[in-house]
């Protein structure tokens, strides 16, 4: 009994101490969180941050947020590829100042 008794004391306060190592860096705007297709994130080396998502059928989403994380431009684009039977974003990455996505089709 007392072995279970000094058992759960030690996993409280354990919880209690764990609760603590989670700290909130930084919260943006809230957006619809897609339930298909691939994303990824892209930190662009002028600080500012890009979420492009992928869909099938509906093409690419882009978000853009500047350093502070307010979102400062939202776009869809039609590929050139049209619709994905089964894909896959190879890589993403910046050049020129530019983002890059290379998608297998």
């Amino acid at each position: 009994m007392k072995k279970t008794a000094l058992l759960v004391a030690l996993m409280l306060l354990c919880g209690i101490t764990l609760q603590a190592q989670f700290k909130p860096l930084a919260e943006g705007a809230t957006f619809e969180e897609p339930e298909e297709g691939f994303a990824k994130i892209l930190q662009l080396k002028n600080g500012n941050t890009m979420f492009i998502h992928i869909t099938y059928k509906k093409g690419i989403n882009v978000r853009m947020y500047n350093a502070s994380y307010q979102e400062i431009a939202v776009t869809h684009v039609d590929p050139s590829y049209g619709k994905l039977d089964h894909g896959s974003i190879e890589a993403v990455f910046e050049l020129a100042g530019n983002a890059v996505l290379m998608i297998r089709k």
